[in-house]
Formats: structure tokens, sequence, C-alpha cells
């Protein structure tokens, strides 16, 4: 009976936190345009770096698509940590506090809506670098890992 209390626990507050950051446009366009736009101008504009000798991939491509991903992971951050500092400014987390929730599934309930914005980046990330010619030689097996470690 605790494991399912948990649960709902998390359940709840993830809810709220998948809410609040599906609602902020800025946020998610930010999150998925910035990240695509670097990474379409550095391809591009340094594509002949893949030809000096000894560079460890034949295309630039596939060596800078691990950038976006990065990027993408660092705004998930940025995020989590603002939506905390607001929900702490606003009462919000020390009105939680104080109930008998676990530390953990508040904090785990409260960073749902970054993981949810950062599983919608893997994806599309994913698919605009594999239509933009992104060969990842680990195969489907290796996508699955690219998007849940975005």
């Amino acid at each position: 009976m605790r494991g399912s209390a948990f649960l709902t626990e998390v359940m709840a507050i993830a809810r709220r936190s998948t809410v609040r950051t599906m609602r902020q446009p800025a946020v998610i366009v930010s999150a998925l345009l910035f990240p695509m736009l670097f990474f379409s101008i550095n391809a591009n504009g340094l594509e002949a770096a893949s030809r000096i000798p000894g560079f460890p991939t034949d295309s630039y491509l596939d060596f800078a698509f691990a950038f976006p991903l990065i990027q993408a992971s660092l705004f998930g951050a940025i995020t989590a940590g603002a939506d905390l500092a607001r929900d702490i400014e606003s009462g919000f987390f020390d009105r939680l506090s104080l109930t008998p929730m676990r530390p953990v599934a508040l904090l785990g309930g409260m960073l749902a809506g970054v993981v949810a914005l950062g599983l919608l980046q893997g994806v599309v990330f994913l698919i605009v670098g594999l239509l933009m010619g992104v060969d990842i030689s680990s195969g489907v097996g290796g996508m699955f890992v690219i998007v849940l470690l975005t």
C-alpha cells in the first residue's frame, strides 16, 4: 500500500509540473528552436572541418549532433531551477513541505515537467537530425538512449 501512495503523490505533483511547463510556449519554443538553430548553423558552417586529417568522423554533422542534445539538457536544468525557485518564492514549496508527502516524491514530481519537455526535445532533435542526414551508427537502441538522456 505504501508504494501506491508514493506513486500517487509523485503523479499528483507531476501532473501539475507537466501542465505548468507545457503552458509556457516561450519555454517550449526556445528549448526546441535554439539548440536546432545553433546545430544547423554550426554543422553547415563547419563541415569543412571534417576534411582535416585525423578528424574523428567523416561527417561534421554526426560530430556536432551531440551539442544540441547537451544544450537541451542544460535548458532542462535551467527550467527546473526556475520552476523550483518560483515555487519557493510563492510559498507553494513550503505548503507542500508541511504535508506528510515524502520529500523524494515532492522533488520527483516537480521534475516531471522538465522530464516531459526533455523527452519532447529528444524526439524532435532525433527526427530533425535524421532528416538532416545524421548517421546514428548505434541503431534504434542508440536512438532510444539519446531520447532518454536528453
